[in-house]
C-alpha cells in the first residue's frame, strides 16, 4: 500500500478506503515507505485495530503530516474513541507547537466543525482541545453547548472551556 497526504487527505493506496477500514495486514505490512518521524508509521492511523489507531493518535511525534492525518481521523474514523483521541491530540499539538503552513485559526475551524459529532466523548475531547488552545472564535459554540448539549458532562466541559 502506498500512502501519501495531499491537501490534508489521504490519497493512493490499495485495498482499503475509509479510515479504520478493514483489509490491512496486522504486522509486517508494507507502509509504502511512508513513516512519521518516530518508530510508529503514520499509516497505523488506518490500522484495523481501534487500539492501534488510538495509540498512534497519542504517540506519534508532532508534524504537519500528523496534524492533517488527525484531521482526517477526526472526521472519518468510525470509532468514537479514536475520534476523541484525535481531537485531544490536536489540542495538545497546537497548544505546544506551531507548524509551518498551519494557522491556529485553521485547526480551530476543524475543531469547531467537528463539534456536531454525535458522540459526547468526541465533543468532550473537542472542548478540551479548544480550551487548551484558548480559542476566542469558539466562544459562541461553547456557550451553545453549555446551554443545550444533552450530556451533563459535555455541558460541564463547555463551561470549563469558557
Amino acid at each position: 500500500m502506498k500512502l501519501t497526504i495531499e491537501n490534508g487527505d489521504f490519497a493512493g493506496g490499495e485495498g482499503g478506503g475509509d479510515i479504520g477500514g478493514e483489509g490491512f495486514a496486522d504486522e509486517g505490512r508494507d507502509n509504502g515507505g511512508f513513516r512519521s518521524d518516530g518508530d510508529r508509521p503514520l499509516s497505523d492511523l488506518l490500522h484495523a485495530s481501534r487500539w492501534t489507531r488510538i495509540r498512534t493518535c497519542k504517540e506519534l511525534p508532532g508534524s504537519v503530516a500528523l496534524v492533517y492525518a488527525l484531521r482526517r481521523v477526526l472526521f472519518s474514523d468510525r470509532d468514537a474513541e479514536v475520534r476523541a483521541a484525535a481531537a485531544n491530540r490536536l489540542g495538545d499539538l497546537l497548544s505546544r507547537a506551531t507548524f509551518s503552513g498551519l494557522t491556529p485559526a485553521l485547526v480551530e475551524s476543524w475543531l469547531l466543525d467537528a463539534l456536531g459529532d454525535p458522540s459526547p466523548l468526541v465533543r468532550d475531547g473537542l472542548l478540551r482541545s479548544l480550551a487548551k488552545i484558548g480559542s476566542a472564535a469558539a466562544l459562541p459554540a461553547l456557550r451553545e453547548l453549555a446551554e443545550r448539549d444533552q450530556m451533563w458532562w459535555v455541558r460541564r466541559g463547555a463551561i470549563y472551556a469558557l
